[in-house]
């Protein structure tokens, strides 16, 4: 926000600091997820891989994104602006492709180890769960989406936003 608001200038400490807490933040968001799932995962093999899986996953997309952003933030160069836009688009695809499959495969164990074995008061909670799945999917798409707007500043503003939401709906759910 003070960045925003012009009391703090655009400058390295300021880019760090902005990108360890959105890493932190896209981190956070998908460690609940992945806590959830590992209470109700049965074999512990698949616990065994479904975590490392997910932290190789988040660790690869933060490393680029961080090394991309920041000098492209302190506009080092226009060809680091260009990949910058792009990468920014994939890097949410990463993470919206990687939030429906945890909840997917939530839902999956959910409606297999509960609702199939005929305890019906949970039907009512995965329908429950199904929707905000559904609104927490339509924020990544939104975000996605500000990264096509012509202003970053307005992308800058709603991705706090978004994984507010987010962890409210993890919140939720869990």
């Amino acid at each position: 926000w003070g960045y925003l608001a012009g009391r703090f200038p655009p400058g390295l400490p300021v880019f760090l600091v902005i990108i360890l807490c959105w890493i932190c933040q896209v981190w956070c968001l998908m460690f609940i997820i992945v806590n959830r799932l590992c209470i109700l995962l049965s074999p512990k093999h698949r616990v065994s891989t479904l975590a490392p899986g997910v932290f190789m996953i988040c660790f690869f997309n933060s490393i680029p994104t961080a090394c991309i952003w920041i000098p492209a933030q302190l506009q080092i160069s226009h060809h680091i602006i260009e990949v910058d836009r792009w990468w920014d688009k994939t890097e949410k695809g990463i993470y919206l492709l990687l939030d429906f499959f945890l909840n997917a495969l939530f839902v999956y164990v959910v409606k297999k180890r509960l609702v199939d074995f005929g305890l019906q008061k949970y039907h009512r909670v995965m329908q429950f769960n199904l929707r905000i799945i559904f609104v927490s999917l339509a924020m990544d798409v939104m975000l996605m989406g500000m990264t096509f707007l012509p202003n970053a500043f307005i992308y800058t503003q709603f991705h706090p936003v978004t994984y507010i939401v987010k962890l409210q709906i993890e919140i939720a759910m869990s």
